[in-house]
């Protein structure tokens, strides 16, 4: 995601009110004010300092308008607080502009795919030695051998790229001698520039470009950022997941080094476009505390679905509608949010959980509209869990995993309930069938004595954890079928599909051998070695039997942590791994490139190969 265009967000509130505009990127934000433009750095390293340089304008106006040249497609939204807090469809740019910064001049900075770029546009007879900026907050200002400016900090050294100029005269492009000229004298850690521009036609325009700047991401920020979830609609766009600790709102009031942020995590939900080029909206849904999305889903209308756990209670989480408006605990609630096709509106969002932790892992829709969401809960009821009609309505031991149905208008529970023994046991995966069961998928260290097997692939319990898969019925009452696939080892299931005609398809990671590990088929049927071997299992439709159990991995740790299957029936899973020898074929990229890769696999429909 970080190589999607970056883009100006507008200032309706949730900046300091001297920002007109913010750009968010890798390790940097970007604040565009009327004097200035103030960069807010972060070391990516263990330290985590932050330093903040600013770029001043010499001898401008003071007043110049900061307009939109280029309006953007996308919307941020920031679902924090009450709900007159918030901070809705909010817009962006792809390009702003300076005007009249100097007489007859104006600035515009646009980006050049994920960097920051920035031109001056000289209207005839005026004077581009007019142009002079002054970095502070820097140990260093050079000019590079190859003419680029070189900007020194302690976190992060950038460059502006060597500058071109040219005037276009009679439609011929006619290139301009330019160069950077640094400016003698200020004070410690302050330096000015200036352009020397010879032979041009002070009768026409001139454009002086230096051309890119510095690299800014796109979905995420200058502090930790991780994507958790996925899903895709019927027109190809995609809805991303996850959380944030990036410094969005931070904006420093002085230069050199800053605190950048008080508050926790921020889950965030945000909809790419199908060519994965432009990003359509992206909102933050959080409070005082840590607040983190862990899955989404989308409905056929395009609204999206998101649950996580949060610890921001309700004086500060967006809570909307009646749905458990109030934290029961101290720790973490699992959370389930709606967030309305344009992404600018909250339609429901409330907890679930007790006086322990609960976590929200895994989300679907059904085709009436209704949530369904698994995770796992620390809370019994007697500390508060909601519990309602089932899967089952008593605690079982240490954690249980649970699955809870929420009505379509976010109002109330269908039910909700535990799947669990006496051990610690997790869901992280649903998918809803076509009859609006909730098919689940998890790990468990409860034996077959307290969880409750039914029906297969394996109502014994083999050793350390094992992955199960189970149904629940749509009045949520009990289990269709639950069962074990394991062996000696631990192995955990992370994520559940289903194809057309009901077969199930799981993935995950195991280091039990195939000694234990119930591999049939393929596409490997031989554990490879290291700490673990991602796996991927095809299940009938009932639940009860394997179509095809094995291996995908190498030498060293390689875990499975997401599954889809394509029209034909074949299962593509991703994950990481660690092993050098993984078994590539085709791109995007066959090359271990150190330490931890990510992994994309497509397993034929009969799971041999």
């Amino acid at each position: 995601m970080g190589r999607l265009p970056l883009c100006f967000v507008a200032n309706r509130g949730q900046f300091d009110p001297a920002v007109r505009f913010s750009v968010h990127g890798s390790s940097k934000n970007v604040f565009f004010t009327p004097t200035g433009v103030t960069f807010a750095l972060r070391d990516r390293g263990q330290t985590g300092r932050a330093w903040a340089a600013r770029m001043g304008f010499v001898d401008a106006a003071t007043d110049a308008e900061v307009a939109v040249v280029q309006p953007g497609r996308a919307v941020f939204s920031y679902f924090k607080g009450r709900p007159d807090e918030w901070k809705s469809g909010v817009a962006t740019a792809r390009q702003i502009v300076y005007r009249r910064l100097w007489p007859g001049i104006d600035l515009v900075y646009s980006g050049a795919e994920s960097r920051l770029k920035y031109e001056f546009r000289v209207a005839p007879g005026a004077d581009p030695a007019r142009i002079r900026l002054r970095y502070e907050g820097i140990t260093g200002l050079e000019v590079a051998v190859s003419g680029a400016l070189r900007v020194r900090t302690p976190v992060e050294t950038f460059e502006d790229a060597a500058p071109v100029a040219w005037q276009v005269i009679d439609g011929e492009r006619i290139e301009v001698p330019v160069r950077f000229a640094l400016e003698s004298g200020g004070v410690s850690g302050s330096r000015g520039f200036s352009f020397r521009v010879a032979g041009y036609d002070r009768n026409h325009a001139l454009i002086v470009d230096p051309a890119v700047l510095v690299y800014c991401g796109y979905i995420g920020g200058s502090a930790e950022d991780r994507g958790y979830g996925i899903d895709v609609d019927a027109a190809g766009n995609a809805y991303v997941a996850g959380w944030t600790r990036s410094t969005e709102l931070t904006f420093p009031a002085v230069v050199g080094p800053f605190v950048a942020h008080s508050g926790g995590a921020d889950a965030f939900v945000a909809k790419v476009d199908p060519t994965g080029l432009e990003l359509l909206y992206c909102g933050f849904i959080g409070g005082s505390g840590d607040d983190e999305a862990y899955d989404v889903c989308v409905d056929a209308s395009g609204a999206a679905y998101v649950t996580g756990g949060a610890t921001s209670d309700e004086k500060s989480f967006p809570v909307k509608g009646p749905l458990s408006p109030k934290k029961t605990g101290i720790g973490y609630d699992a959370f389930v949010a709606k967030v309305a096709p344009s992404g600018t509106a909250l339609v429901y969002c409330g907890y679930i959980g007790g006086g322990l932790d609960d976590y929200g892992f895994g989300i679907d829709v059904d085709s009436s509209g209704q949530a369904h969401v698994a995770g796992w809960a620390y809370s019994s009821p007697a500390a508060g869990f909601p519990v309602k009609t089932g899967p089952f309505t008593s605690f079982g031991g240490l954690s249980d995993a649970f699955v809870a149905k929420i009505d379509s208008a976010g109002t109330a529970f269908v039910y909700c309930g535990y799947i669990g023994g006496s051990s610690y046991d997790y869901c992280t995966g649903i998918k809803i069938d076509a009859s609006g069961a909730a098919v689940v998928t998890g790990y468990a260290a409860s034996s077959h004595a307290t969880f409750p097997v039914k029906g297969g692939p394996d109502l014994t319990a083999n050793g350390g954890y094992d992955s199960f898969v189970a149904r629940v019925p749509v009045s949520g009452a009990g289990l269709t079928t639950c069962g074990f696939i394991g062996g000696a080892g631990g192995d955990h299931a992370f994520d559940i599909d289903l194809d057309a005609s009901g077969a199930i398809y799981v993935t995950g990671y195991t280091d039990s051998t195939e000694s234990t590990f119930p591999v049939k088929v393929g596409p490997d049927t031989t554990f490879n070695g290291g700490s673990a071997d991602a796996f991927v299992v095809k299940l009938t439709p009932s639940g009860t039997a394997l179509v095809y159990c094995g291996y995908v991995g190498g030498v060293g740790a390689d875990r499975g942590r997401g599954i889809g299957v394509d029209a034909s029936g074949r299962a593509v899973i991703t994950g990481e791994t660690e092993s050098p020898d993984f078994p590539t074929t085709r791109g995007p990229d066959s090359t271990f490139n150190g330490y931890t890769d990510g992994f994309v696999t497509m397993v034929d429909k009969d799971g041999a190969s």
